[in-house]
C-alpha cells in the first residue's frame, strides 16, 4: 500500500501538536514572515522524503531523519510519536 504526501503531512501536524511546537512553519506578519521555532516539517529533493525542524528564527532547519521514501518517512514519525506516547506514560 502506498503512502500518500497527505498522510505524511498528517503525521507531521500530529508529531507538532504532540510535541507543543507551531504547526505552522511560517506565519505572516505585518511586514515579513517570521519562522516559527521547533516546527517540523518535511522536505522533499531528489526524490527523497525527509523531516527537518526549524532551529532558528531566520528559517534555519535541522535534519531530524535520513532521507528516503515517504513510507520510510511516514514509518520514522510513527516511531517518534509511539516514543512521546510512551514518555507520557511514565
Amino acid at each position: 500500500m502506498r503512502t500518500s504526501l497527505k498522510e505524511v503531512r498528517l503525521l507531521i501536524k500530529t508529531l507538532n501538536e504532540a510535541t507543543g511546537n507551531p504547526v505552522d512553519p511560517w506565519v505572516r506578519t505585518e511586514k515579513k514572515f517570521e519562522a516559527q521555532i521547533g516546527n517540523y516539517h518535511i522536505d522533499a529533493a531528489y526524490g527523497g522524503f525527509s523531516l527537518y525542524q526549524m532551529s532558528d528564527k531566520g528559517g534555519g532547519c535541522r535534519d531530524v531523519s535520513t532521507r528516503g521514501t515517504k513510507k520510510e518517512l511516514a514509518t520514522f514519525i510513527r516511531a517518534m510519536l509511539k516514543g512521546i506516547d510512551a514518555i507520557k506514560k511514565v
